[in-house]
């Protein structure tokens, strides 16, 4: 779903206008953010202009693991999200697994971490694991999709007290939720 925002730039996809909001109000005092799943940017372009540092992006754009995500993927979409991207002088693309690109950042720290990118459940643990690790102390490690069952259960094991914000769409469509905790 994608209602147009003016922090997304008119880019497709499934951030509700109210969690673009959300998003920007922890970002504009933040200076070194990851975001972790970019698909077309409009999460990327929200971010990068409510920060005065640096944001990280990490995507493969091979798309989900989850056979049930319809989620397009593919080198058109990495193109679309360069072309999105293009303007932002503080935006640096890592594009590559999670993971090999976990192991290639080893010196950068963050101060917000946001998880937004395969679903399936041994995903979201290796994505909170890894990138946690990456993340100062009173840093903010937050995402999207809590509705998930996957993504609640990855984050309750590994984020014990994170607080879920619902955020409602219209029917038929349940609540989507920003999970986060400052750690």
């Amino acid at each position: 779903m994608s209602v147009p925002h003016p922090l997304d730039g008119g880019i497709y996809g499934f951030m509700l206008p109210e969690q673009l909001e959300w998003l920007r109000g922890r970002a504009k005092d933040r200076w070194r953010i990851l975001e972790l799943g970019a698909f077309l940017g409009r999460t990327t372009v929200a971010l990068a202009k409510a920060t005065g540092g640096i944001l990280h992006v990490v995507d493969h754009w091979r798309g989900s693991t989850n056979p049930t995500d319809e989620c397009p993927s593919g080198p058109e979409v990495m193109e679309e999200f360069l072309e999105n991207v293009k303007r932002l002088s503080n935006v640096t693309v890592w594009c590559g697994d999670s993971e090999e690109v976990w192991r290639k950042m080893g010196h950068l720290r963050f101060d917000m971490v946001w998880i937004d990118a395969d679903h399936t459940y041994p995903m979201v643990h290796r994505d909170i694991r890894l990138w946690r690790s990456y993340l100062d102390k009173g840093g903010l490690l937050c995402g999207h999709d809590g509705e998930y069952p996957d993504v609640r259960r990855a984050v309750d094991e590994l984020v014990p007290g994170a607080q879920y914000q619902p955020f409602k769409q219209p029917a038929p469509f349940p609540p989507s939720e920003i999970w986060w905790k400052e750690c």
